[in-house]
C-alpha cells in the first residue's frame, strides 16, 4: 500500500501532473487524474497556495529578488528573477552552488517544506 500512496501524495503535493504520478506509483492515467482530482477536493487550500507561490515568484520578476522569510528568521531566496526563453527562471542556492532553475509552485513548496522541517528539528535539538 505504502508503495502507491507515498509517490500519488508526495507528486500531487509537489505539483506532478497525472502523468509522473502514474508512472511513479505503477497505476493507470485514469487512476492517477482521480487521485489528483480527490486530493484537490480534500485539500482545497493546496492549489490555493500553490498559486500564491507562483504569483509571488511573477511579481518579485520586477524587483528581480524573491526573499520568501520562515519563522525562524531563516530565509529562501529567488535571485535574479527574469523571463528567459519559455518561461521564469531564477538563481537559487543548491548546497554551495547557485543554480539557474525554473521556479515552479512543486519545487517552491518542496523546499519551503524542507526548511521548515529544518528550522523545526533545529530547534527541537537545541531544546534537548
Amino acid at each position: 500500500m505504502r508503495t502507491k500512496t507515498k509517490p500519488i501524495g508526495l507528486g500531487v503535493t509537489f505539483g506532478m501532473g497525472a502523468d509522473s504520478v502514474s508512472k511513479r506509483a505503477g497505476i493507470p492515467l485514469s487512476e492517477a487524474e482521480e487521485c489528483i482530482r480527490l486530493f484537490c477536493r480534500a485539500f482545497p487550500e493546496m492549489p490555493k497556495f500553490w498559486d500564491r507561490l507562483t504569483n509571488t515568484i511573477k511579481r518579485a520578476r520586477n524587483d528581480r529578488h524573491c526573499k520568501m522569510v520562515l519563522p525562524s528568521g531563516n530565509y529562501m531566496l529567488y535571485r535574479d528573477i527574469a523571463y528567459e526563453g519559455r518561461g521564469l527562471m531564477a538563481t537559487v542556492a543548491k548546497g554551495d552552488k547557485f543554480v539557474r532553475t525554473r521556479p515552479w509552485f512543486g519545487s517552491m513548496t518542496e523546499n519551503l517544506a524542507s526548511s521548515l522541517a529544518r528550522d523545526i528539528i533545529m530547534d527541537s535539538m537545541l531544546r534537548i
